[in-house]
């Protein structure tokens, strides 16, 4: 249980595109196959919001996008978990008579954003070359150098969508 959290710890540093960060997703990959391992790596260890937000950095990145969706697979219960998380800041979201232990890594993930991760990605993904080449780039964090959360990006790319391109979204 320890090799999680520490991969997902190792993760957050690797250098993008670098050969660590490719053999933490593989081996990462393979643990989330097993029906057992998905709710720790999603929700007790926080996977899924530093998947989510990784693959906000990185939407090319196929390998968290397969891990996502094994994480996401043959399971609803984490699947409704997963999406009454977006949205909430640390608050605890407990159904029934769960376990004081799913109680407190439901909460300790925070917002996961996890739907706002992925249709940034696929919006991103869906735009043409000269379409990015418009775009420019993104700002991944605020001017103080404080990370955009998904949902913020998923905003930022709606508003630069409109302005600089007359694409506009309902929201």
């Amino acid at each position: 249980s320890s090799l999680i959290p520490a991969l997902l710890s190792f993760l957050k540093r690797c250098p993008r595109d670098s050969s660590e960060q490719y053999l933490t997703l593989l081996v990462l990959n393979n643990l989330s196959i097993p029906t057992q391992n998905k709710r720790l790596i999603a929700l007790e260890f926080g996977g899924a919001k530093t998947l989510g937000r990784l693959l906000c950095e990185d939407p090319g990145c196929h390998l968290l996008v397969i891990i996502i969706v094994n994480l996401t697979f043959g399971d609803d219960k984490l699947n409704r978990d997963l999406l009454t998380m977006s949205g909430t800041s640390s608050q605890q979201v407990v159904s029934g008579d769960e376990s004081n232990r799913e109680r407190s890594f439901l909460s300790c993930g925070g917002d996961v954003q996890l739907v706002d991760s992925l249709g940034y990605a696929l919006l991103l993904a869906s735009l043409t070359t000269e379409q990015l080449a418009t775009l420019g780039p993104i700002p991944l964090t605020s001017p103080e150098g404080i990370p955009h959360t998904p949902r913020k990006l998923l905003s930022l790319l709606f508003s630069l969508l409109e302005s600089k391109l007359g694409i506009r979204y309902r929201t």
